[in-house]
């Protein structure tokens, strides 16, 4: 289904309970000119704006394209580089140990200190009628969370 620039922000600006948005899979540079027109309508609501990319942050600001650019200007939080398996972890907002995050903004940047030392986490939500969950999910996550639901 597509929806236009207004149809997701009148959603998120509907939602109850939260404080931003995050732009993960895919690749969301592939959808800079929408994601930065929808950023900027979430940001002038307070809204803030953290992005996944595959792509490292120098090799998106060579690209020189406007779309990107302006994208990059209004994400506060935005994580690079591809989730490698082979260097997997459980970090903070990070599945692999290539991944860097980067403060883009002030509005998060007294967290860069702590950012190694905070392990990864799952937030899992529970209606009537859907879970969904979000995060990074540690080795052994659903083995454990499989023991605690069964007792």
């Amino acid at each position: 289904m597509v929806l236009s620039v207004d149809a997701v922000a009148a959603m998120v600006l509907g939602t109850e309970g939260i404080e931003g948005v995050s732009y993960s899979g895919g690749e969301p540079m592939l959808q800079a000119g929408a994601l930065a027109d929808l950023s900027t309508r979430l940001r002038d609501s307070g809204f803030s704006v953290f992005c996944f990319t595959g792509h490292t942050l120098e090799e998106l600001q060579s690209r020189r394209d406007p779309d990107i650019d302006r994208l990059l200007r209004l994400t506060d939080i935005l994580i690079d580089g591809p989730y490698l398996a082979e260097q997997a972890a459980a970090l903070r907002w990070r599945g692999s140990r290539n991944q860097r995050v980067h403060f883009l903004t002030e509005r998060y940047r007294a967290l860069a200190v702590t950012i190694d030392d905070v392990p990864a986490e799952v937030e899992l939500t529970l209606d009537d009628e859907h879970l969904s969950a979000s995060g990074i999910w540690p080795p052994g996550f659903l083995e454990r969370l499989k023991e605690l639901l069964q007792s």
